[in-house]
């Protein structure tokens, strides 16, 4: 392993994420960030005060905007500049200067600080060089593949850039930002850039987008980050214990109690465990005996009940299907291979080549 190699990816693997999830901008809007593009604006509202905005060049249809630069992205930045400028053995504030390629329109740039610059690899010593969408495609992998996600299928999942701008706009909607503030922040609305910053970012975006960045700080109430009493932790224990049920194991979110009346066969935060297969077998088989008395005497509300119960029943013992099936794959990787015996010699071989 080369760990220079892989302490450079793992850096800009960090960097690349924060900046996607903070800003929502494109892959091409990304590369073409340069340090002049971060510009302090005081507001004319004293309640509001300096404004750290993120100059966002068109990449699409020509749609330039500003986005307010949150701290752990003010952060981001200021660490990017550190790596850049020791890279190059720079006091200086200033990144070096260098000229990019663009691939979509086939000309090379003016001397810009971009604020991605490679800064290791072979040729890299004393000097960086621009990013491409190929190397970021490559980190963001290795990130996906270091944080081991998994989707219902099992499979792992990836990431490419664009899936975090859809994350930027999930997220914000989520806080409660307003839709026409979003469509703003992703460039779907036309900017002038000939105006004052007043203009082209309206006192609505910056307070609305300030209030969703100070929102996504507080979500958690201050009172939870103290020593855990006993009584809390006895309390926490206690829930956990009270989710296992019969079948497996209850999912239900932490402090919260069964919405669905104990019905844990039909409940799809019941997951069971492979151990209960028999269980769920002789449930399904009293479950299939009923139907049939059911149908004999006619009893139409009691079938469709006792169908509906008999689906959801086949549907768990379908998951502890698929889930031994998976323990079953992963045991066979996993084991180790049989040691290959010696090749046999021949009666006059001495072992001497």
């Amino acid at each position: 392993m080369d760990t220079v190699f892989e302490e450079e990816d793992a850096f800009w693997g960090f960097a690349v994420v924060e900046v996607l999830r903070h800003t929502g901008i494109r892959i091409e809007e990304m590369l073409e960030l340069t340090q002049l593009d971060v510009h302090d604006y005081d507001h004319h509202d004293p309640t509001v005060g300096k404004v750290l905005l993120l100059h966002i060049s068109p990449s699409k249809q020509d749609r330039e905007r500003m986005v307010v630069v949150a701290p752990e992205l003010a952060a981001t930045f200021a660490a990017m500049a550190r790596r850049i400028r020791a890279a190059v053995g720079s006091t200086d504030t200033a990144l070096p200067s260098l000229v990019a390629y663009d691939y979509a329109e086939c000309v090379n740039s003016d001397p810009l600080p971009f604020m991605f610059q490679r800064t290791a690899g072979r040729g890299f010593k004393g000097t960086t060089a621009p990013m491409h969408k190929t190397y970021i495609s490559r980190v963001l992998n290795k990130v996906a593949t270091a944080a081991k996600m998994t989707g219902p299928d099992g499979e792992l999942i990836g990431f490419t850039a664009h899936d975090f701008r859809r994350i930027f706009a999930t997220d914000a909607l989520a806080a409660g930002l307003p839709p026409h503030i979003i469509q703003k922040l992703l460039g779907h609305a036309d900017l002038s850039t000939t105006q004052g910053y007043a203009a082209v970012f309206p006192d609505d975006v910056i307070r609305s987008h300030q209030a969703f960045i100070h929102n996504r700080r507080t979500l958690r109430p201050a009172d939870e980050y103290r020593p855990v009493t006993e009584a809390e932790w006895d309390e926490f224990g206690e829930h956990f214990a009270k989710r296992k049920i019969a079948i497996g194991d209850c999912m239900r979110a932490y402090g919260t109690n069964c919405t669905h009346e104990y019905a844990c066969e039909q409940c799809h935060l019941a997951r069971p465990d492979p151990g209960a297969r028999d269980r769920l077998q002789r449930t399904r088989q009293g479950l299939v005996d009923q139907l049939d008395e059911a149908r004999q005497r006619a009893w139409l509300g009691e079938m469709e009940r006792l169908d509906h119960i008999l689906v959801a029943v086949d549907g768990k013992l379908d998951e502890i299907d698929r889930v031994t099936r998976r323990v079953t794959a992963v045991e066979v990787t996993m084991s180790p291979r049989p040691n290959r015996a010696p090749a046999p010699t021949s009666s006059g071989d001495n072992g001497v080549g």
